[in-house]
């Protein structure tokens, strides 16, 4: 599918500044929740790094979408 009105880099931005935003928040609450003495900070941060893992690996994923070209868009009528 050709990237013509930028929905796969619309889709990619979004998707990174939601992730950076949900990150702040998560880190936030897991500093909080250490400070209150509830669940181990280590334990929250492995959940952290792996959702981030798994938004880094579909934002790839979006962008490995976006660069194929579609073969209706070549033109072969031009020599080159």
């Amino acid at each position: 599918m050709r990237n013509k009105n930028g929905f796969f880099d619309k889709a990619r931005e979004s998707l990174e500044a939601s992730s950076a935003r949900s990150f702040y928040i998560i880190v936030f609450f897991a500093i909080l929740k250490n400070f209150w003495g509830g669940l181990r900070i280590e334990i929250d941060l492995v959940w952290i790094s792996s959702f981030f893992i798994l938004v880094f690996i579909f934002s790839l994923f979006l962008r490995l979408i976006e660069s194929k070209k579609d073969v209706s868009d070549i033109d072969f009528t031009q020599n080159q």
